[in-house]
């Protein structure tokens, strides 16, 4: 769901920025802008790590009301 968010606001995603360090035509640097690299390295671990602990007390609160 994130992915297909950050592919319609034209941000580069993981798969994305793979693709461009395999690329041996093109320098990655000149590719990657400063919000690429905000979303890959900051905000994506974190939303990723806010959905798993969500996910966690999901499950906690699911099971303890049996």
């Amino acid at each position: 769901m994130l992915n297909g968010v950050i592919n319609k606001l034209g941000v580069l995603g993981w798969y994305d920025f793979i693709n461009l360090l395999v690329d041996k035509e093109t320098a990655p640097a000149r590719k990657v802008r400063i919000i690429d690299m905000l979303w890959l390295f900051i905000a994506y671990p974190f939303l990723l790590g806010l959905a798993g602990l969500s996910g966690n007390y999901l499950y906690i609160w699911l099971c303890s009301n049996r």
